[in-house]
């Protein structure tokens, strides 16, 4: 499968490497995001969408891994004449998904090893990100909108023991595995 990025500004190693990117336009935190400086360029045939993602459900506990309750991203929009294939990009490129009419879902995976440049007294630790994006557009010819999800599942890989993560004082998530799902709102952004 190939690495997709979708965009969440997640405060560790974990949460910011690959997949559907969910981050590298703008910084959450709390209940608000800010501005994280230029907005990178993205492409799509029906254009760039300004969207609005607040968490909607978490089994991962209020906060895991510093995920904001609420947080801005630039995404383009599009379709490829020639395959048929929805596209999304936050910058580092279009990605393919799945389309059926004004439906568009998108999906990846990165595996991150949670004990990279540790000490080496805690024992293997790798989490499996799984990310993916339902929206709907308001239209197939020329949308202005859309609404949808965005959902992170973390998994500990085969073979890990990362109890540390989610028991003790220093614990990331309330269990694993866990999922985070983000409600999305989306509006054309304006040409520039």
């Amino acid at each position: 499968m190939r690495r997709m990025y979708l965009a969440a500004p997640i405060l560790s190693t974990l949460a910011l490497a690959g997949c559907l990117q969910f981050g590298n336009q703008t910084t959450g935190s709390g209940t608000g995001s800010t501005s994280g400086g230029p907005m990178p360029k993205v492409t799509g045939s029906f254009g760039a969408f300004n969207v609005t993602a607040s968490i909607s459900k978490t089994s991962c506990g209020v906060g895991a891994l510093g995920m904001p309750n609420t947080w801005k991203l630039l995404v383009g929009i599009g379709k490829d004449s020639k395959t048929g294939a929805c596209t999304w990009d936050t910058g580092s490129g279009p990605v393919s998904g799945m389309c059926n009419g004004a439906a568009m879902d998108f999906a990846g995976q990165v595996v991150i090893d949670m004990r990279a440049g540790g000490d080496g007294t805690l024992p293997a630790c790798s989490i499996a990100r799984d990310d993916t994006a339902s929206i709907t557009l308001d239209s197939m010819t020329a949308p202005t909108s859309f609404s949808g999800s965005m959902t992170y599942t973390f998994t500990p890989t085969m073979a890990s023991d990362c109890a540390d993560l989610y028991v003790g004082n220093m614990a990331q998530f309330a269990t694993l595995p866990c999922t985070v799902e983000y409600a999305v709102t989306a509006k054309k952004a304006a040409a520039t």
